[in-house]
């Protein structure tokens, strides 16, 4: 495991991150001494990487149902752009498309949340839907 530089008034020394998931931070965030570079780390990684193997988990388990889901809002998003087009100067016909829009973009982002992982807010996602 590589280290963060760390560069302190005269020296440079190595910091090694601290070994702990988000999901362990969050369920014993008051037991932890975590401080500096290391929630740096643990966030940076909770939010830019990926776990590829819950999602290729995911893939393998459930690849009709994702296939489905993607025919779908491709057939949503086409339908969308027929509506959008027909809006006018119509104000009521541009709110509706306004929320079908919403509707589709926020079924899409709940979709990848639960391929990869984050049931919980998927489900919130698609609540707002």
């Amino acid at each position: 495991m590589t280290g963060v530089n760390r560069k302190d008034r005269h020296t440079t020394r190595q910091m090694r991150p601290t070994l702990i998931s988000a999901a362990d931070l969050q369920v014993n965030w008051h037991k932890k001494k975590i401080v500096g570079k290391n929630l740096h780390i643990i966030f940076s990684k909770e939010i830019l990487g990926e776990d590829k193997e819950v999602k290729e988990k995911f893939i393998l388990n459930f690849e009709s149902e994702i296939t489905a889901f993607i025919n779908s809002i491709v057939e949503s998003y086409q339908a969308w752009l027929k509506y959008d087009a027909l809006i006018g100067s119509d104000r009521r016909r541009a709110f509706v498309a306004a929320f079908l829009f919403n509707a589709i973009t926020n079924l899409s982002a709940s979709m990848k949340m639960l391929i990869t992982g984050y049931t919980i807010p998927s489900g919130n996602l698609v609540r707002q839907t």
